[in-house]
């Protein structure tokens, strides 16, 4: 295997890892702020504040450490594989990756204020509430981003 190659997979490695860790906190920070049909969720402040500290524990030690390898690795493709930097698909990617780290860097400080107030008992009151709402508002359309990142790799128009 090439050098290429090697980065090359690390570099699938990693945006797999930050997109499947990022799907799976995202599912577990929806389902810690909503009851089951029989209300259950939203009476467990165990079971919530266990989900919050999971789904972060996932962002901090899966999504976060992706995150920065992902366009480590990336810059280190283009050095080696003689593509130009003002290639479309490269600023596109790198305008989407650049939007994708300013949603992700609030939501990241919400997902951790989030998990602490669960921890602390306090996943019912309104401040709660309103940050889950504004996390929920920011991981849409940062999995869009990361989602026509991949496109963009992948088709290199």
């Amino acid at each position: 295997m090439t050098l290429y190659l090697a980065i090359k997979a690390f570099h699938v490695l990693a945006a797999v890892v930050l997109v499947g860790a990022g799907i799976g906190c995202a599912f577990f920070l929806h389902f810690a702020s909503r009851a089951d049909a029989a209300g259950r969720l939203r009476e467990d402040a165990g079971a919530r504040a266990l989900a919050c500290r999971v789904a972060f524990l996932a962002d901090l030690g899966l999504a976060l450490p992706a995150g920065i390898a992902t366009p480590a690795s990336g810059f280190v493709l283009l050095k080696i594989g003689h593509w130009p930097f003002d290639a479309p698909w490269v600023a596109a990617s790198l305008a989407l990756y650049a939007l994708a780290t300013c949603l992700a860097l609030p939501a990241f400080v919400l997902h951790a204020r989030l998990a602490k107030a669960a921890a602390a008992g306090r996943a019912s009151d309104e401040a709660w509430r309103r940050d889950a709402r504004a996390w929920g508002r920011l991981a849409l359309p940062l999995f869009a981003a990361l989602a026509a990142i991949i496109v963009l790799m992948t088709a290199k128009p």
